[in-house]
């Protein structure tokens, strides 16, 4: 196909930042990652964070430099379908299925404690009580009901055949857009008044219009 990294369409940049952020969503699991580590820091946190980043970059840019200068524009968002049905190509479909089966747990994880806790939060302004106790029958009930629906939830998705990129278009649109640029930015502003209008603060406010306008015009774009 024809080589051409740039079209200079501003919607199709938007349009594929959704899907590029989406591949360092790696604030999805910040949270976990923190708690994890001994002695917890911000300062340990980037330390160890940041050679992953770096490592990822640097992989994300050769694959996708080789595929354009070997496939250019005839690649579909699923790659592996763009390829012929050879005894390589199978080999590197099972090694992506296995990727994907032993990553499935990293995402899971952080989807698994969000919903116990929003269940959690909705069963105490509802009904006054407590059921993410982990001590108590009640928060293994809810532990164990939310993974269920989730795994379930995963797998109906994974049997209705999406195609791969418009899942990782509503993925980057409706969640890590958000995660990565528009709720950073509000909470840096509300939390760091004491900094005045500082050049940190100031530049939360183009960093939060990004988050939106990359939503919106994904919505828009894969809706209408």
């Amino acid at each position: 196909g024809e080589i051409q990294a740039f079209t200079g369409d501003a919607l199709t940049f938007l349009n594929s930042m959704a899907v590029l952020v989406t591949s360092y969503c790696c604030s999805i699991q910040m949270f976990s990652f923190y708690n994890d580590l001994v002695e917890p820091s911000v300062a340990r946190m980037n330390k160890a964070s940041m050679p992953a980043i770096v490592l990822c970059t640097i992989l994300y840019l050769a694959i996708s430099f080789g595929g354009l200068f070997t496939y250019g524009s005839a690649v579909s968002s699923d790659l592996l379908g763009s390829y012929p049905l050879t005894l390589e190509v199978t080999i590197c479909r099972i090694g992506l299925a296995f990727l994907v089966t032993v990553s499935y747990p990293l995402l899971m994880h952080p989807c698994r404690d969000a919903t116990v806790n929003l269940v959690a939060r909705i069963a105490k302004e509802v009904l006054g009580k407590t059921i993410d106790d982990p001590r108590q029958k009640s928060g293994k009930i809810t532990y164990y009901v939310c993974l269920f629906v989730s795994l379930v939830a995963t797998y109906c998705l994974g049997l209705v055949e999406i195609d791969m990129g418009m899942i990782l278009g509503l993925g980057g649109t409706f969640s890590v857009s958000n995660l990565s640029f528009t709720i950073p930015a509000i909470y840096y502003w509300i939390f760091h008044k004491d900094e005045g209008y500082s050049t940190m603060r100031l530049l939360c406010i183009p960093i939060g219009i990004l988050g939106i306008t990359i939503m919106v015009v994904n919505i828009v774009i894969l809706f209408l």
